[in-house]
Order: C-alpha cells, then structure tokens, then sequence
C-alpha cells in the first residue's frame, strides 16, 4: 500500500509471497464479509479458526506446514518459536482477517499500482497455499516496471526455501538492486 500511495519515495521494491490475494483454498468468497461482521458484534479478537484463545495450535508437522519445504529450516522456526512464543504469530483474529482483505482490496483497486514508475519485483512460489500467486502475477502485469518470479516447488517463505530457491531469489534482488543503484 505505501508503495502505492508513494510511488516516488523509492527506487524500486522486492516482494516475497505478497499479500495481494490469499490462496484461493483459504478464502471462501464470504469470508471478507464474515470477517467484517464477526467483528462488528464483538467477535474480532477471536483466532481463525477455534475461537477466543490468547495462543492458536502449535505449529505442523513438517509434512503439513505451508511454509517451507525445507526440513532443516522449518525445523529451526519451530525451535525458535519454542524457545520464544512470544515472536510466534499463531493464527490470524477475525480483525486481522477483516483488515487484511481490506488492505487487498485497496492494493487491488483499479489505478493504483499502474502509477508505480519504479522497478518491483515479485518472488512467489508456485505451490504457495497461504497467498494467492495468480493474483500477484496480474498486479505485477499492471506495473509497468514489474516482474515477477515464479519459483516451482517453493512453497509461501521464500527466504526459508531450499537453497536452490534462495540462489534464484538472491539473483532476481541482485539484478534489481544494480539497475536500481548502480554500483
């Protein structure tokens, strides 16, 4: 959104996984609207999904975790968020869930991201459950100096991926950082 609102403050913009769009499989088409009525009646401190507790479930096996398909990685976050719950995010509250379709709905607005003069990047994985990779692709079609890369196989924290994924994402910020600030 500050990009937007902004487009002249930067010099260009890397994005990993953006929130533009949540994974078709997460968002039913009302939930924006449930959202926005779940909190209008008081229900919005309540976590997605299980309601009124101060820490959601622990994290996934593994097997089921959306994040990273690297074991070693995923295994280092969940020691983290065990030695520190606190940094943990558990899952999202109602409120959260209602401010965050109306923030994509604003980035999404027709107009705005065709301003953004300055080169954006978008890294995204091809098998990303938690955001909605398609719907990045069309935002980044609107920008002119937009690109986009789709990592196959890399799943929603790009940055957590294999290192195959992560050579590839450092190379795209590379590039974009010399066209951006030439040494």
């Amino acid at each position: 959104e500050t990009l937007i609102a902004n487009p002249h403050r930067f010099a260009g913009a890397v994005m990993t996984a953006p929130m533009v769009g949540l994974s078709p499989g997460l968002a039913p088409p009302m939930a924006a609207s449930l959202a926005s009525a779940m909190t209008r009646v008081g229900l919005g401190r309540w976590r997605i999904p299980g309601g009124p507790v101060e820490r959601s479930r622990a994290e996934p096996d593994f097997d089921d975790n959306v994040l990273t398909s690297d074991p070693h990685r995923y295994a280092r976050l969940r020691a983290l968020n065990t030695a520190a719950p606190h940094l943990g995010l558990g899952n999202p509250t109602v409120s959260w869930v209602r401010a965050a379709f109306a923030a994509m709905g604003r980035v999404n607005a027709q107009g705005g991201a065709e301003k953004i003069s300055v080169p954006v990047l978008a890294v995204a994985g091809a098998v990303d459950k938690v955001t909605d990779t398609l719907a990045t692709r069309r935002l980044i079609e609107t920008i002119p100096a937009g690109r986009m890369v789709v990592l196959p196989g890399c799943r929603h924290e790009v940055l957590l991926e294999r290192d195959p994924y992560r050579v590839r994402f450092w190379a795209a910020f590379e590039r974009l950082a010399a066209e951006v600030a030439p040494a």
